[in-house]
């Protein structure tokens, strides 16, 4: 088998001013999703019930507070 190539493995550099970060534990009963937003130096936790109605709304809150922003936020999946 064959290895790729190292430069591959490699991921570009993110600018922590303009990038949301996030992750999500998904489990039956709850669903964990941290988020890390432009120019704040910590992640927030936030606990949702195992539900896409609650993820939707927290997403919508999070976009509410981005849209204060000055600078252009770029979105990673």
């Amino acid at each position: 088998m064959t290895q790729p190539e190292r430069s591959a493995l490699t991921s570009a550099a993110l600018d922590y001013d303009t990038t949301i970060i996030g992750a999500l534990e998904l489990s039956d009963k709850k669903w964990v999703l941290a988020v890390q937003l432009p120019g704040v130096k910590r992640h927030t936790r936030h606990v949702l019930g195992a539900s896409g109605e609650e993820l939707a709304q927290l997403i919508e809150r999070l976009n509410q507070r981005l849209a204060a922003l000055p600078q252009a936020i770029r979105l990673l999946g």
